[in-house]
């Protein structure tokens, strides 16, 4: 199968730059949660969403609190937005683009690679010179790029 991951990169990264900061703030949940902020400014009592839900009012209380702390479910808060007709939006937002991160990961593999064979070359009094390292890391991070290695992200 060829390698479609800078293809998928490619078409990700082009979604997110067309995310603006103020776009990305609109998305920040505000401190008490979506739910409890939503249900509040629609005028909802937790009594009247409970209904709309068919469970207790302390289950919609357990709720927002769960959204608050992180546990709550996805499906939950997909019926949540569902009965205060909204629409649930989950992402994750890289802070840099998935490019750059890959290109990072590449040149930090390569270091640590090129830094374990070369400790293994000089024991055996065969160091390389500077120019031939760089020479070596290049083409290290250019298959690493280009998939022709699956370490990228494994440990070191």
């Amino acid at each position: 199968m060829k390698n479609t991951h800078h293809i998928a990169r490619r078409h990700l990264d082009k979604r997110f730059q067309t995310m603006s900061p103020e776009v990305i703030a609109l998305l920040t949940p505000p401190t008490k949660g979506w739910v409890k902020a939503i249900r509040e400014a629609l005028g909802l009592t937790l009594a009247q969403l409970a209904l709309k839900l068919g469970v207790s009012a302390t289950r919609v209380t357990t709720i927002e609190q769960g959204e608050c702390r992180g546990s709550v479910t996805l499906a939950t808060m997909e019926r949540m937005a569902q009965t205060l007709g909204c629409q649930f939006v989950y992402a994750l937002i890289p802070h840099e683009s998935l490019q750059s991160t890959v290109e990072s990961q590449a040149k930090r593999k390569a270091d640590v690679l090129l830094k374990q064979i070369g400790h293994t070359m000089h024991l055996e009094d065969q160091s390389t010179t500077t120019e031939e390292f760089e020479i070596q890391r290049k083409q290290l991070i250019d298959d690493l790029l280009a998939g022709k290695s699956a370490r990228l992200w494994d440990e070191a």
